[in-house]
């Protein structure tokens, strides 16, 4: 019963999306993708940004490595 509702719910968001362009109305991304797009085109970026980022990213990393690394020890060893 669970796969028929599946199949039926494909088809009928296959039919939406067939009229929906043959109205000339599909939206291609939704809101929620083109507000990522829209937070990353307006960003402005350069080196010094990019590396304080990968800088940070990296302590984090290691934060998380080291956290993991104890636990393990701590309940394991």
């Amino acid at each position: 019963m669970c796969i028929l509702k599946e199949v039926n719910s494909f088809i009928k968001n296959g039919i939406s999306t067939f009229r929906d362009a043959s109205r000339g109305s599909y939206k291609d991304d939704s809101s929620e993708v083109s507000s990522i797009r829209k937070e990353i085109m307006e960003k402005d970026n350069n080196s010094s940004d990019d590396k304080k980022n990968l800088i940070e990213d990296r302590k984090k990393v290691g934060r998380d490595v080291r956290k993991s690394y104890n636990e393990i020890v701590l309940n394991h060893g």
